[in-house]
């Protein structure tokens, strides 16, 4: 297991609210910063940070994670931008990343946290895409991994013709 991830289990604290994250985590579907242009990309895993923290407007308790990726060709290349953020509000894309590293379902949130500190380094093939809201204002911005990248597959789309942004 992952030292960090091994250390925060050993905080009882963080296993109570970890437990308590638990059951929104198990009902989440798998599928803010600076995001690129909707695209496909091909990134590296170059970033995982957790902790737990209160959700005020729900007033309740959560573990939260965050993934960096680095895009590593085109225009972009060393770019860095956020692949997901989960809390109990939404797990869905902590599910999805953890599932497509894995390369099967992971249903438990301390194995999902321990699957993406775990694969450091990992590329994968990313789309992103906007969505318009309902309300208006600024569109949501969807990053979506779609599968995991061995090296010679990154070493190939190097040498591959840009794939024109989706609109």
């Amino acid at each position: 297991m992952d030292p960090v991830i091994e250390k925060s289990l050993e905080d009882p604290e963080f296993n109570r609210i970890l437990e308590a994250s638990e059951s929104y985590y198990e009902e989440a579907q798998s599928f803010y910063r600076w995001m690129p242009p909707n695209g496909q990309y091909i990134v590296q895993l170059s970033g995982f940070s957790h902790g737990t923290t209160t959700l005020k407007k729900l007033k309740k308790e959560t573990v939260w994670a965050r993934v960096a990726v680095t895009i590593l060709h085109g225009d972009l290349a060393s770019k860095e931008f956020d692949l997901t953020y989960g809390t109990i509000q939404n797990f869905n894309g902590l599910k999805t990343l953890a599932s497509i590293l894995q390369g099967e379902p992971v249903n438990k949130l301390a194995e999902c946290l321990d699957v993406i500190a775990s694969n450091s380094g990992a590329w994968l093939r990313v789309n992103v895409s906007r969505t318009k809201r309902k309300e208006g204002g600024d569109p949501w911005v969807n990053a979506m991994p779609t599968e995991r990248l061995e090296a010679d597959d990154v070493e190939a789309e190097a040498t591959a013709p840009e794939v024109a942004p989706n609109s």
